[in-house]
Order: structure tokens, then sequence, then C-alpha cells
């Protein structure tokens, strides 16, 4: 049920596939702030963070490989979640500065072939383009009910269906490859 889709645990990860950066030093604040403002004054605060575009991008790859992944093979649990940061990413103007970085695409393709095992169709074609980023018709109904699993459970207010999610994701895919990004000029 929803309650064992998110598993009381937090994963740090740290070594060798970690590349931190970009970074940036964003200000955030604690939920607890929103709700009790009096007695939580003064709470925001600065972390070291992956810069957001790079995030972007590391998503972008992760879902691309992912349709490369056998047509049988169900995705894994919690995989959702990164159409939903995707959109997230598109909505809020992230991708639009991502994708005119194209040192930060080339960066974050070059150290996925180094450190994450994928498919040689799905490395090689991981460019303007050929970019895959939609799940394929006959798994779309897989990577949907782990969404709904995941929107039952990890979400505070109102969230897309995944049908929207998939329409802007779809969208970036097409003006990508398309060519219609500034710094990535003529498709390879």
């Amino acid at each position: 049920g929803a309650a064992a889709y998110v598993r009381p645990v937090v994963k740090i990860e740290l070594g060798a596939r970690s590349d931190t950066e970009p970074s940036a030093t964003p200000e955030i604040a604690p939920y607890l702030a929103e709700v009790f403002s009096d007695e939580v004054p003064d709470s925001r605060f600065t972390v070291h963070a992956v810069a957001p575009e790079r995030t972007f991008w590391e998503k972008v790859a992760l879902l691309h490989e992912e349709t490369y992944r056998e047509g049988s093979a169900t995705p894994k649990a919690r995989l959702a979640r990164h159409y939903y940061d995707l959109w997230c990413l598109i909505t809020r103007g992230v991708a639009e500065r991502a994708a005119g970085d194209k040192a930060l695409f080339d960066r974050v393709a070059a150290h996925r072939a180094v450190f994450f095992r994928r498919s040689r169709d799905a490395q090689a074609s991981f460019k303007p383009g050929s970019l895959r980023l939609l799940p394929a018709d006959d798994r779309r109904a897989q990577w949907r009910r782990d969404y709904d699993a995941m929107h039952e459970s990890m979400f505070f207010g109102e969230a897309p269906e995944f049908a929207e999610i998939l329409a802007v994701v779809g969208r970036f895919e097409e003006d990508f490859n398309s060519g219609r990004h500034r710094d990535f000029g003529p498709q390879l």
C-alpha cells in the first residue's frame, strides 16, 4: 500500500560515483517554519547542494536509459518520481537554463558513461536529436501505477496527473531533439 511506498530511511550517496559540480548554496527553511512561524523565527539557512541544472540532466539521463530496458522489464519501484521531478524542473525554468549549457550536458554524459552501466544504444543516443524520455506505450501503465503509488504518499498538496507530466516531459523531449535549444548547435 501507500505506507510501503515511502521507506522510512534517508539515503545519502557518497563515493566515486558522485559528481557534485556544479553546485549552489540555496537558502531553505524547514516545513515546520511554514506552520509555526512564530515558534521557529529566523529558521532559514543555506545548504551546499548540486545545482538544479545538474540534477535535471542526471534525471534526464536516467529516464533516457530506462527507455532502453527490455520491454517486459518492470521499472523499479519509486522511479516514477523522476518524471515528477522533471516536470517540476521543466515548469520552473530549470530545463531551459540546463538546455543552454552544453558543457554540463557533456559532463553528465561522460560521468554516466564511466560510472553507470547502461546499454550501448542508450549511451550512443544520449544526445540532441535522439533523446528518449517517454516510456514505451506498452510500459506506460507500469509507470503510471508507480506514480499513483507515489502520489498517495509523497505529496503534501495537489500534484499533476501522470498524463500531464508525460505531456510536459514529451514537449521538452521534442524541443530538445528538434534543436530548439540555442547552445547545442546542429544535430549530431
